[in-house]
């Protein structure tokens, strides 16, 4: 596989731990946009997980 080709899940969280997109997280992408939303949400910290897709 190409590295190319690589999809990875972008799993963002608040400093507690809470997950900010449950709902995408399980969606390979190619990349992603942490926005402002994610901030206010969380509170201001914003910590981001970043895995390939097998």
């Amino acid at each position: 596989m190409s590295a190319l080709n690589t999809l990875f899940y972008f799993v963002p969280k608040d400093a507690a731990g809470n997950y900010l997109n449950p709902g995408q997280m399980l969606t390979p992408s190619a990349s992603f946009t942490v926005t402002r939303s994610h901030c206010e949400q969380a509170g201001g910290d914003v910590s981001l997980t970043i895995v390939a897709q097998d």
